[in-house]
């Protein structure tokens, strides 16, 4: 009976040994920031659209966080901006669904350290939000894409 439990204890161990984690404590911190613009011509009428923000855990699997917003628009609100925290590790993105009253975005990626009014983003994307639109960025080989 303890040779049996000798070797599950062992199976364990060996598949526990075999993910691969990072620490990404040693990553630097940045932020992803989106703004939502709402259609101005529409004030006092409703708006509502959908966000899920993607970051690589330290399993080195893309994960989703789904959050959403819907209010009134009025001529002090006419945009809406999340922020949303991140590391330095694989990819990271977004993905905005306009439902209703919804006709743009800004989509900007800053490093902590550097967030000030005035430093740049190491991305910036404004557009026209008519569907569906998904931004990943790779900060291993620092590209964009946009489906």
């Amino acid at each position: 009976m303890k040779t049996i439990f000798k070797i599950i204890f062992f199976l364990c161990c060996i598949s526990c040994a075999q993910d691969d984690f990072y620490d990404l404590s040693e990553y630097d911190d940045f932020m992803m920031i989106v703004t939502v613009y709402f259609d101005s011509e529409k004030v006092n009428s409703p708006y509502e659209y959908t966000l899920t923000d993607y970051k690589t855990n330290g399993y080195n699997q893309l994960i989703s966080y789904p959050s959403g917003s819907r209010g009134s628009i009025s001529p002090q609100h006419l945009s809406e901006t999340r922020y949303y925290s991140v590391k330095e590790f694989k990819t990271v993105g977004i993905k905005i669904t306009p439902i209703q009253n919804v006709v743009g975005y800004q989509f900007q990626i800053k490093e902590i350290s550097s967030f000030y009014p005035d430093s740049s983003p190491i991305v910036f994307i404004e557009d026209n939000l008519e569907e569906e639109t998904i931004i990943y960025y790779n900060f291993e080989n620092e590209e964009v894409s946009i489906n």
